[in-house]
């Protein structure tokens, strides 16, 4: 597969994934304020920023972030940005794709164009559930259309890697929350309902960001996400020796598969008690890995980067 094409692959998954998670995060915060004091804005707001590391002079009221990070086209971390960003990657790869999957992304496309130009009874609340609809919906027929090929392969891996990349960014974020709320936490995730399945009591704290980081059943959890990760980059590796030689080899001898498959296991095995004492390290350094993957699948397989955008690789808080 060409380089550029296996990248707008990727990308599209990412940003597909992206549209989904920022507007559940944003339509939860959303419904989360009714009623609200001021100092519960503040900390909302500054949680936003947090996790999406925009800068802390931009959008400093409620109101004027949720229109930022909803309509801004200009805005590289808005919802209506990655929308975009998901359907011009796959427009590029059309031909590579299913036909339901271009139609749908097409079709949201050009609803998504209705919605900016009609912002006069523009409802937040309404945007944002349409947008996981639809979203929903592309991911929903990419899973159960596309050939297991490579081009599935990317397309995962970039769902996969967005999905770690943006939880462990809420998590870091909301841990040490000025307004934490452990129920908001899990909805964020559409892990709310899965956690009262699950332990059939209200949410601790410290027992929803255990659930969220490595819960076996739940499938938005970070170590799924990273087992994804890590048997879909296995299965893009070089099989025979002259390729892998030329690719500069992705088996288990990279350092950082070696450093991923490290620290699965540290979530897997480690003491509820052990993994809450060390949250912060871990979460930096699990932080810092899906980084590292970021980087080496695009040294790896792609040439040249498509002008595409990851977040900031710390998050200031």
């Amino acid at each position: 597969m060409l380089s550029r094409l296996a990248e707008s692959l990727f990308w599209l998954g990412r940003y597909l994934e992206r549209s989904e998670d920022l507007a559940r995060i944003l339509d939860v915060h959303i419904q989360d304020l009714n009623g609200a004091p001021l100092e519960k804005e503040s900390a909302w707001t500054r949680d936003i920023k947090a996790i999406l590391s925009m800068s802390e002079d931009m959008a400093n009221t409620p109101t004027e972030l949720i229109w930022r990070l909803t309509l801004n086209l200009s805005d590289s971390c808005s919802v209506s940005y990655a929308l975009e960003q998901a359907w011009g990657n796959a427009r590029f790869v059309r031909d590579l794709i299913p036909l339901e999957l271009w139609e749908a992304l097409n079709r949201t496309h050009f609803q998504l164009e209705t919605w900016l130009a009609d912002m006069e009874d523009f409802s937040p609340h309404t945007f944002l559930g349409w947008v996981k609809d639809r979203a929903a919906v592309a991911s929903g027929i990419g899973a159960s259309t596309m050939m297991r090929d490579e081009g599935w392969l990317f397309f995962s891996l970039g769902q996969a890697l967005e999905r770690a990349d943006l939880a462990l960014r809420l998590i870091e974020v909301k841990s040490s929350s000025l307004w934490p709320d452990p129920v908001v936490l899990l909805r964020c995730s559409s892990g709310h309902e899965a956690f009262l399945h699950a332990y059939r009591k209200p949410p601790t704290q410290s027992a929803a960001v255990l659930f969220l980081l490595r819960s076996n059943e739940f499938p938005r959890s970070v170590i799924n996400s990273m087992r994804q990760i890590r048997t879909h980059l296995a299965k893009l590796s070089p099989i025979d020796s002259v390729s892998a030689d030329l690719m500069g080899g992705l088996g288990d001898q990279s350092p950082v598969l070696a450093e991923l498959g490290i620290l699965a296991s540290i979530l897997e095995f480690s003491t509820d008690s052990d993994l809450v004492k060390g949250r912060a390290e871990r979460l930096f350094k699990l932080q810092q890995s899906m980084h590292d993957v970021a980087d080496l699948v695009t040294s790896k397989y792609f040439i040249t980067v498509l002008g595409q955008r990851s977040y900031n690789k710390q998050v200031e808080y």
